[in-house]
């Protein structure tokens, strides 16, 4: 698929128990998903221009979208659940969707902070910030 619109994308995100990935796509507005790396500087004496290798990789996931407390899949009750734990956890992002053939970003995240804001004008929402532990890896939905 060329392009895809945002609206069939899909998270996917393990619970504190790490046993079960939970597609709290319903209620997620935006997914950020930043990934770089590092640049190391090899640059020798008599060098005219700076040289660089490839280093490590990083990452962040932010998370925006409605707030959910439905028992096991709501946006609240999986991510809030999250702080404090002592492991890392999976997750699945399909920007094009999730079903069968799609292409889907999968590794281990940390949570690094959860937001909740209920202003008198609008819905409940949340903002989650994901800290990417190690390799991303890229395939498909089967």
């Amino acid at each position: 698929m060329a392009n895809a619109h945002g609206k069939d994308s899909a998270f996917l995100i393990e619970d504190s128990t790490a046993a079960t990935l939970r597609n709290i796509g319903p209620y997620v507005k935006t997914v950020d998903f930043n990934r770089s790396q590092d640049a190391n500087d090899t640059t020798t004496k008599g060098a005219e221009g700076k040289t660089y290798r490839p280093g490590l990789t990083d990452g962040e996931i932010r998370l925006t979208g409605l707030w959910d407390d439905t028992a096991s899949v709501g946006s609240r009750t999986v991510l809030a659940s999250l702080l404090g734990i002592e492991i890392t956890v999976g997750f699945e992002w399909g920007p094009e969707g999730n079903t069968t053939g799609s292409v889907k970003d999968s590794g281990e995240c940390v949570l690094t902070q959860y937001d909740e804001s209920s202003p008198v004008d609008d819905m409940v929402a949340f903002t989650a910030t994901l800290k990417i532990s190690g390799d991303v890896t890229v395939g498909t939905f089967v």
